[in-house]
């Protein structure tokens, strides 16, 4: 899965800002998974965990394995030797009411709670990233994992850390850049990470390390966990769970069995009758999630003169505000647009020349509203490298736009290398 962000040079630059430290690994540092720079693709970040913070990170995920829970990870990111190095000192929990058996997202309340405790408790330290539990589901990202990652940690040195309190696993996710698109980097898991034995000389946590190669292997594994009501139970332990209670209750084999199929036939149906009830709550939360989380950085790039958008229902989330893409890239258009006196919206950009203004060129007219979605697709074939504004303007019926509602962001097309 690839997200569309800044080219490779603002990936970079953005490298470049980070301190220069030794990461303090030596022969007694314990690892989980492959963890050598030799087997990591290029700018992918190592990470460091120190004990206590996988000690608060196992307290929290086995204090309910019924349903996903998380939390932000905090640290420090700096680099040596060309390598990029995250080391996670201490976790802090989320207490989100918006988690379920298979769905974990932030609301405003978390966020402000998380970023409260780490001001009390963790000055010094800066949030590098986020963990989630999948419990008894196997370590992996979804779409909603995706989109979080994408939204609120899109620093190149954030990553992602799934971990299986049932199972006993865990795996990271970092960004890394595309090398077939040097205009996109990709969120892909890491081949494992250095536990620092800040407490005791052995691990802290018995977790398995699950690398797969690809999010295509990652979502492959995760199918036949999402596939069945009964979480990858195969014929012969239905078999075998059928048998046991037959025995138990006292019911002959063959119509214990067939009452159980038909027990199972039933709740099938009920799962494609009322499914859609759990999916739109989990779309809903995600929404609301990412509009928390993309108000910090909608306020700074406001501060900065980069972006000017009034109105919580009309968005621009990507591309983001202020933040270089290459000419001649396709740029899909995240947004929300969910004004409430209107339905149709112009999507539009000009160029800026010296007078302030340019040509403008129109990209999409949409007749619906949307809580969080790609509106267009904006092909920047043919246009001269500089400084654009896109523009997001909710219009009324007659075709005047609505008042101080319009959102403005403004990002620079860079020539290709």
């Amino acid at each position: 899965m690839t997200v569309h962000v800044a080219p490779q040079s603002s990936f970079q630059e953005d490298l470049a800002g980070l301190p220069k430290q030794k990461p303090p690994l030596d022969e007694q540092t314990l690892s989980h998974g492959r963890v050598t720079t030799d087997t990591s693709p290029a700018n992918q970040v190592q990470v460091i965990m120190h004990q206590e913070a996988l000690a608060q990170i196992e307290s929290h995920g086995n204090s309910d394995t019924y349903t996903e829970l998380g939390g932000a990870l905090l640290g420090m990111a700096y680099r040596h030797e060309g390598t990029t190095y995250v080391e996670v000192q201490a976790a802090i929990p989320a207490r989100s009411a918006e988690h379920g058996p298979v769905h974990f997202t932030f609301t405003a309340e978390a966020w402000a709670q998380m970023h409260q405790e780490r001001e009390a408790h963790y000055p010094d330290l800066r949030m590098v990233g986020w963990f989630h539990t999948h419990p008894n589901l196997t370590v992996f990202y979804s779409a909603d994992d995706v989109v979080v990652h994408s939204v609120a940690f899109s620093m190149p040195w954030h990553v992602g850390l799934v971990v299986d309190p049932v199972r006993r696993e865990s795996a990271f996710f970092g960004w890394v850049n595309n090398h077939n698109l040097p205009e996109e980097r990709e969120i892909l898991p890491l081949p494992g990470f250095y536990e620092l034995p800040t407490t005791q000389p052995d691990k802290v946590i018995d977790w398995q390390y699950k690398y797969r190669r690809s999010l295509d292997d990652m979502l492959a594994s995760a199918y036949s966990t999402y596939g069945s009501p009964f979480y990858q139970a195969d014929a012969r332990s239905i078999a075998s769970y059928s048998a046991n209670l037959s025995r138990r209750w006292g019911v002959p084999p063959d119509v214990f069995s067939l009452g159980l199929s038909l027990t199972a036939v039933v709740f099938t149906a009920l799962l494609l009758t009322f499914g859609y009830v759990s999916l739109y709550n989990r779309t809903q939360a995600t929404n609301q999630a990412v509009q928390v989380l993309t108000a910090e950085r909608m306020a700074a790039a406001q501060a900065n003169g980069v972006a000017q958008c009034p109105h919580p229902d009309v968005q621009i989330i990507l591309p983001t505000a202020g933040q270089p893409q290459w000419a001649g890239a396709q740029l899909d258009i995240l947004a929300i647009a969910n004004h409430p006196a209107t339905n149709r919206y112009e999507v539009f950009a000009q160029a800026v020349n010296e007078a302030g203004g340019g040509d403008t060129i129109h990209i999409a007219t949409r007749r619906w509203r949307t809580q969080l979605g790609t509106i267009s697709s904006w092909d920047t074939t043919g246009l001269p490298a500089g400084r654009y504004n896109l523009f997001l303007q909710p219009t009324q019926s007659n075709g005047l736009p609505v008042t101080n509602a319009t959102c403005i962001v403004q990002l620079t097309l860079v020539p290709l290398p």
